[in-house]
């Protein structure tokens, strides 16, 4: 009877893959949430100092197509990421993120869980085009499970 080899190691198909070993999910803010998470070249941003106060005196701005700090994405983020291992992200438009989490390193007991406690982040002021920067109001974002899709 003839021997079925298996490929063990660097195969396209791998068991990370046949296991489903990430979650996907969607978040929708309101109306332009997370506008300011990359910088379109006009996004102002503060000098803080080590106590967290910012100080006028010394601001830049953050260069185009830039990862801006402070964002509301990236305020959202350090929510989820606290009780789950971020594998993927996708900023589909200023309102809605994908994003994937691993299934071995989820806290979160359920999707509502993860809703919850980034809506407690309430209104959040992120940098914007403006020194005094842009409130966003985070209370009624939607976090919802999602199938796998490339965009």
């Amino acid at each position: 009877m003839p021997q079925i080899l298996t490929k063990v190691h660097g195969g396209v198909i791998n068991d990370q893959m046949l296991q489903g070993s990430v979650s996907y999910y969607q978040i929708v803010g309101p109306t332009d949430a997370f506008k300011y998470t990359i910088s379109d070249g006009t996004v102002i941003m503060l000098d803080y100092l080590s106590n967290g106060t910012a100080t006028l005196d010394d601001r830049y701005i953050i260069g185009d197509d830039k990862p801006v700090p402070r964002s509301a994405a990236e305020k959202v983020f350090q929510i989820i990421t606290g009780r789950s291992t971020l594998v993927q992200i996708s900023l589909i438009d200023n309102e809605t993120i994908q994003f994937a989490l691993e299934n071995s390193n989820n806290g979160w007991d359920t999707v509502g869980d993860m809703q919850t406690a980034v809506r407690a982040l309430g209104t959040v002021t992120v940098p914007g085009p403006t020194v005094s920067g842009v409130a966003v109001a985070l209370g009624g974002v939607t976090i919802t499970s999602k199938a796998f899709e490339l965009v």
